[in-house]
């Protein structure tokens, strides 16, 4: 995972590597703290709006730029990334992010990393498996009760 911030208009860091112990696991949901204050500009206080970006996957799943402080007091609380994956590939990111007012600028925020699987259901395969299983247990049953029949 990679991270870049944007503070007022015109100036940009270069992109960062999220810290390990920050980054997601695949198919894991985890959670941890990340370090923001660091990627340059004023603490806040100069009524600029600062944002960050994230990539991952290689730059295959890309954020716009979110806001971390509007320059005005509303600061970035918590960020909850949904990655949704078909096998061991992700196919889709959403994220949700929640803020606090009179926060500004936060040093850190919460990050959390989901992951869903998106595999399409086969409804084809879901009713021949369910068939199967009926037939099967039909069997069974009709075993049960012959073998008692003939006990006794």
């Amino acid at each position: 995972a990679m991270r870049r911030s944007q503070y007022g208009r015109d100036r940009r860091s270069e992109w960062r590597e999220v810290p390990h112990d920050a980054c997601p696991r695949f198919d894991r949901t985890t959670a941890s703290k990340l370090q923001l204050l660091a990627d340059g500009g004023e603490d806040g206080a100069d009524g600029a709006e600062h944002k960050v970006m994230f990539s991952f996957v290689n730059d295959q799943h890309v954020t716009p730029w979110i806001v971390l402080s509007d320059g005005k007091g509303k600061g970035l609380t918590h960020v909850l990334f949904t990655f949704e994956h078909v096998g061991d590939q992700v196919s889709g990111l959403t994220w949700t992010t929640w803020y606090a007012e009179g926060k500004g600028r936060p040093a850190e925020v919460h990050v959390e990393y989901v992951f869903e699987d998106a595999s399409p259901v086969d409804p084809q395969g879901a009713l021949t498996g369910l068939f199967v299983s009926s037939v099967l247990l039909s069997i069974v049953s009709a075993g049960i009760v012959g073998s008692r029949v003939l006990l006794g």
